[in-house]
């Protein structure tokens, strides 16, 4: 029977999975692929030679237009899972470097995930407990809030060392949609 399959991230990113991810692919009739750039690394990277459709990631933000809620003017947000591909401790050191001429500065999380308490232990050795909130996870509605209050949406992601990384998230849609 034919088959499509997508192509969008933890599945074929971490090297760990490339192999399994090609022999995949390579079973199937066609490749779904959310971005240029997922494209790209399925065809050089993965060396698939299935064809490879783009169908863009899209989310529909209609829920996330700014409804005038006062914006505070010292408070940073991060919407992510609490691993390593998104970035969290780059954004932490750059907080730190900002509360000594900023000490009003309140940087905000939402998620959960393994690197909690990680995260949590690199907060107290950076002396700034008091500027970091860890959040978890929250209701969508308070989500709403969270980037209609907040000043600046930050999310740093990276290449992890396994290889996964993020292509399209949609939280900067929604942070974007915010304004």
């Amino acid at each position: 029977f034919p088959f499509t399959l997508p192509g969008h991230a933890y599945e074929m990113f971490p090297h760990s999975e490339r192999s399994t991810a090609r022999r995949v692919f390579e079973s199937s009739d066609r490749a779904i692929a959310p971005s240029e750039y997922n494209k790209q690394f399925m065809q050089n990277e993965l060396k698939i030679r299935t064809p490879i459709d783009i169908v863009y990631a899209t989310t529909d933000v209609s829920d996330f237009e700014p409804d005038g809620t006062e914006i505070d003017s010292y408070q940073i947000l991060t919407v992510a899972r609490l691993v390593e591909k998104k970035g969290h401790r780059y954004a932490l050191r750059a907080v730190e470097q900002l509360v000594d001429q900023f000490p009003d500065i309140e940087y905000r999380i939402v998620g959960k995930g393994p690197l909690k308490n990680d995260l949590k232990s690199l907060v107290d050795e950076l002396g700034i407990q008091s500027n970091v909130t860890f959040l978890g996870h929250i209701s969508d509605s308070q989500l709403r809030d969270e980037y209609r209050r907040a000043a600046v949406f930050i999310l740093p992601c990276i290449i992890a060392e396994d290889g996964d990384r993020d292509v399209i998230p949609v939280v900067l849609k929604e942070a974007m949609a915010t304004e």
